[in-house]
């Protein structure tokens, strides 16, 4: 880590130093914006050690205007070690200037990126994310077809190559790129010869089924990254675009659909997800017939998200993840067997 990287988490909570970030740049944030009154934060998401550091920090901040006006806003910081959050900003600008700067789908409004905190800012919009409305006895269909209609209007965005996305792929290094399949406690368990034998059958199933064009892809699309704001249910914000890679359209479409399926079934009927996925679908291709071949890609990258899940589950070593990893490697082979050639 470098001496700029240790000094990173002092400097990105001194409260002064964020006043006079924010004062300075105030007009970013509010056109008629005088003069920043408070800030109170907190972190919502801290890890440091000697090899790399991840914030996510949450800043409420209050400001006077030039017709003194006291106004508030939630401006999130988000910093990762090696500038790996400098991408997602300028994914989130591109984004916000193609569309999805106000209408019933958005994304945050960008403020700036800090090369000195290597950290994106960005205006917070109060809501609850998707997964919390589920729980909370909300299912709307119009918002799960606003949702479908959003994505499919995001996948149209053409990046510039100066943004230089990568490729997705099944290879080892988006299933597992902390390596954490081979850790000790792991390598040499039986979950782990599944997950390696069906990341097998999955990469040799990839290169025969997906010959799509890549996309612009959000790469982590799931319900707790799409939020309905508080104050307007009508509007729906997509976050997150840490992952934002290139990719055909049936990852994230696959990657949403999945994750929903697991997060939600304590709260939905087979039913009631079956509905939502025939209505997410129908709406993503504008009601036109939805056969196999389209079915088979939702299918694999289901498969493939699934996996992925349970890598994330193989952190842990207690039983509760384990069986929970035991649970989605399970799903992910019933989803390969639902892939009809």
């Amino acid at each position: 880590m470098t001496n700029q990287e240790k000094q990173i988490p002092n400097l990105i909570k001194d409260e002064q130093y964020l006043m006079d970030l924010f004062q300075q740049r105030i007009k970013n944030i509010d056109s008629q914006g005088d003069k920043i009154l408070r800030i109170d934060n907190h972190f919502v998401k801290k890890h440091f050690d000697d090899k790399f550091f991840h914030f996510v920090l949450y800043n409420n901040i209050t400001l006077k205007t030039i017709t003194g006006l006291r106004k508030r806003y939630i401006i999130l910081c988000i910093s990762f070690s090696g500038h790996k959050r400098q991408k997602m900003y300028q994914a989130l600008e591109l984004i916000y200037q193609h569309g999805f700067s106000k209408g019933d789908i958005i994304v945050p409004k960008p403020l700036w990126y800090i090369d000195e905190l290597m950290a994106a800012f960005y205006i917070g919009v109060p809501g609850d994310n998707l997964l919390e409305h589920i729980k909370n006895g909300y299912l709307d269909l119009k918002l799960i077809k606003k949702i479908a209609q959003g994505l499919a209007k995001f996948h149209q965005i053409v990046p510039p190559k100066n943004l230089k996305l990568k490729k997705h792929s099944f290879a080892p290094v988006y299933l597992d790129p902390t390596n954490i399949i081979h850790r000790d406690y792991n390598k040499n368990t039986l979950l782990a010869k599944d997950v390696l034998a069906q990341f097998k059958k999955l990469k040799k199933l990839q290169s025969t089924l997906i010959k799509s064009n890549y996309f612009f892809s959000h790469g982590d699309f799931h319900p707790e990254n799409v939020i309905i704001n508080r104050f307007n249910n009508n509007q729906i914000i997509f976050i997150d675009f840490s992952e934002i890679c290139l990719a055909p359209i049936y990852y994230d479409i696959a990657s949403f659909l999945q994750q929903l399926q697991f997060m939600t079934s304590s709260y939905l009927s087979i039913e009631e997800y079956k509905q939502i996925e025939y209505t997410f679908i129908a709406t993503y291709f504008n009601n036109q017939k939805i056969d196999q071949t389209i079915m088979n890609k939702i299918n694999l990258y289901k498969a493939w998200t699934s996996l992925k899940s349970v890598i994330y589950f193989m952190i842990f070593e207690d039983k509760a993840n384990r069986d929970f990893a035991e649970y989605l490697l399970t799903q992910s082979e019933d989803y390969l067997r639902q892939i009809k050639i």
